[in-house]
């Protein structure tokens, strides 16, 4: 079976926690990074990390997750 990579950007703590172990939950052998602002994300992909799924707050500071 395929690995998933998720990544989980919330700028709420707790929000990103929930979903963060949800998604663990639910496929074990998934690779989860999170970030808690949009530039923390960037950052993330620009290092290489390229994920199947991307869950994305819709209102943070400063930007959208549109």
């Amino acid at each position: 079976m395929m690995q998933l990579n998720f990544l989980a950007v919330d700028d709420e703590d707790l929000v990103r926690e929930v979903l963060v172990k949800t998604l663990q939950k639910a496929e074990p052998d998934c690779i989860v990074h999170q970030a808690g602002n949009p530039k923390e994300a960037v950052r993330i992909v620009k290092e290489g990390f390229i994920p199947d799924i991307a869950f994305l707050d819709i209102e943070m500071f400063g930007i959208t997750g549109l």
